[in-house]
C-alpha cells in the first residue's frame, strides 16, 4: 500500500464502455509517473492542501522509496509492477499492485491519471476491472484491496462500480499487510473485491490444499 489515489467517476448508463489498454511501465516512464501524481492538475484530489492538510505532496525521492524500480522494470513482479493506461493511442495514467502475497491470493492496488481532463469518462474503472483479471489470470490472485479517504466520494463511488465494496480495517488486515505508517489519511477506507465470488467471501480463511 502507497499512496491512497483516485479515480474518477464511471460514465452515466447508456454510455459506451471506454477501451482501456495496460501496458507495462518502463524505467522511461518512471518521472512522468511521478509528475502526473505530484506535479499536475490532478494532484490537488489526491495530496496536498487544502483537501488533505495531512498529507503532504510526494517528493520525488518519496516516490522512488516507495516505488521502487522493479515497478518499472518487471524485476520482482511478486513485489510490484506498474502498467500504463493507455486509450486511443495515449497514456493517460498508471495503475500499479504492490507486494503480492501467493498464500493469501492478494495484493492491493493504486492508481491515479495524467490530468483532471480525463476524469469521469470510466477509465479508471475499466482499468481496475483489466488489472485485477490480468493478475487473476497470471498470478491466480483472487483477492484486492484499495485504500482511499473519505473526503472523496467520486473515487469510492468508482470503486463500486469497478465491483470492490468498503471493509473494515480488520478484514483488510486479513488481505494483505500494512502498518499504521501505511495510513495516509485521517479518515481512510479500505474496499475490498473477490475475483470470481460473492462479496461474503472477503473477510473468510482460504482453504489450502
Amino acid at each position: 500500500m502507497k499512496r491512497s489515489i483516485p479515480i474518477e467517476a464511471a460514465p452515466g448508463s447508456g454510455k459506451p464502455r471506454p477501451v482501456v489498454t495496460l501496458r507495462p511501465a518502463s524505467t522511461g516512464d518512471k518521472l512522468r509517473v511521478y509528475q502526473w501524481l505530484a506535479q499536475s492538475d490532478a494532484t490537488v484530489s489526491m495530496m496536498g492542501p487544502p483537501l488533505y492538510p495531512e498529507l503532504p505532496v510526494t517528493s520525488w525521492k518519496e516516490f522512488c522509496d516507495d516505488y521502487g524500480d522493479f515497478y518499472f522494470d518487471g524485476s520482482k513482479p511478486l513485489e510490484g509492477r506498474c502498467f500504463i493506461i493507455e486509450t486511443g493511442g495515449r497514456d493517460i495514467g498508471v495503475i500499479c499492485h504492490n507486494r503480492v502475497f501467493p498464500e493469501l491470493g492478494s495484493t492491493d492496488l493504486d492508481i491515479w491519471l495524467r490530468s483532471s481532463d480525463d476524469f469521469g469518462r470510466g477509465y479508471g474503472t475499466v482499468a481496475l476491472r483489466t488489472l485485477v483479471d490480468r493478475l487473476s489470470r497470471e498470478l491466480s490472485l483472487d483477492r484486492f484491496v484499495i485504500y482511499t479517504s473519505r473526503r472523496n466520494p467520486r473515487a469510492i463511488a468508482a470503486y463500486l462500480k469497478a465491483g470492490f465494496r468498503e471493509i473494515t480495517r480488520t478484514e483488510a488486515a486479513e488481505i494483505i499487510e500494512f502498518t499504521e505508517e501505511d495510513l495516509d489519511y485521517r479518515d481512510g477506507v479500505f474496499l475490498g473485491l473477490v475475483q470470481g465470488g460473492g462479496c461474503g467471501a472477503l473477510p473468510a480463511e482460504r482453504e489450502h490444499g
